[in-house]
């Protein structure tokens, strides 16, 4: 019996296209490289949460964080892929999906993204399947920003096992953020085609290959997608009507949230409202004591102010009276300095 995608999450429909085609296998196994992210644009998690697992190849640290997170029943590896093991180095551009070994990616990146380079273990293809894969491969998808075809010459189809070779391969063959093909998309058809595959498919982004015993049933997953799919169509759109939606859940439930809170406030202020009022009450009346006590300081000050100005008038008058008295003694002193001076002259 077939099972059914809650949503899509490719970026070009490729999960639709591998779902046609592997709707009626419960369990499989993938190879994403160039994985980027565990759900944005990503090819494998409807299979992965249909219950498949499988090989997650993302150099780039932030990106492999979150398969860490979220892909716990898959491995997940932080390298990259060429045609021999050893060491690279890589180019990040910022979070998009542009980072590559190939400099081309980073040299049409928006100025807006920020870039650095870092040195990232370098395997091939096949020592990753000999190291990690189980007994069978369902496909393999191929994401590289213009360095596939040395992803797939270290794949090395004629020396894997008849069970490990995959059923399909699907490989980006245009340059990255255009139409235009990659130089090496014919180099790769060559390589798959001698390993004994045929391409079946071109959605425009991709180019789609499988064993040439697959060819007459591969070749049902060409169709446009269509409602008979019984799928959500266009994924991005989806995707965001989803993340809007959760949005607006979000921004709803907050919404209620802030109801509540204003409901309480409100009962609470209602409660309140009696004890505010008797406050209102006391606060008037001792205004009122206060205004009356106000009249009776100002009374008072008035009072002292008069009995002041009354001290200050006193205090004048006797000054004046002290200084009539010191001048009423000094005219004594001399009339006194004067007699002592006449008697002593009679003596």
């Amino acid at each position: 019996m077939a099972w059914f995608p809650s949503s899509l999450y490719s970026q070009n429909y490729e999960d639709l296209y591998l779902w046609r085609l592997f709707r009626d296998k419960h369990q499989g196994f993938y190879i994403d490289v160039g994985a980027y992210h565990p759900a944005t644009d990503s090819v494998t998690k409807i299979f992965y949460d249909q219950g498949w697992c499988g090989i997650n190849i993302e150099p780039v640290p932030a990106l492999f964080k979150a398969f860490q997170r979220d892909r716990s029943r898959d491995t997940n590896l932080p390298i990259a892929l060429s045609g021999e093991n050893g060491f690279t180095t890589i180019n990040i551009v910022g979070d998009s999906g542009l980072s590559s070994v190939d400099s081309y990616s980073s040299s049409i990146a928006p100025e807006a993204f920020s870039q650095r380079s870092l040195e990232v273990p370098v395997r091939t293809l096949y020592s990753v399947i000999c190291t990690h894969a189980p007994s069978s491969i369902d496909f393999i998808k191929i994401d590289v920003e213009g360095f596939e075809l040395e992803v797939l010459r270290g794949l090395e189809l004629n020396r894997l096992h008849e069970s490990l070779r995959p059923k399909v391969i699907l490989l980006e063959v245009t340059l990255p953020n255009s139409r235009i093909d990659s130089p090496v998309r014919d180099d790769c058809q060559f390589l798959l085609e001698e390993s004994g595959y045929q391409k079946f498919f071109f959605d425009g982004l991709n180019d789609y290959y499988c064993q040439d015993s697959e060819l007459f049933r591969c070749s049902s997953a060409v169709l446009p997608p269509n409602v008979f799919d019984k799928l959500p169509v266009t994924p991005g759109y989806y995707q965001s009507m989803l993340s809007e939606l959760d949005e607006a859940k979000h921004q709803l439930q907050d919404a209620f949230k802030e109801i509540k809170l204003m409901r309480n406030e409100l009962d609470s202020l209602r409660e309140e409202k009696p004890i505010l009022a008797k406050q209102v009450c006391d606060f008037k009346h001792e205004l009122h004591q206060l205004h009356s006590q106000k009249l009776i300081l100002s009374d008072m000050i008035m009072r002292h102010e008069s009995k002041l100005l009354w001290l200050r008038s006193r205090r004048n008058a006797s000054d004046k009276m002290i200084k009539s008295l010191m001048f009423k003694l000094i005219r004594v002193s001399h009339l006194i300095a004067r007699l002592r001076l006449h008697a002593d002259r009679l003596m």
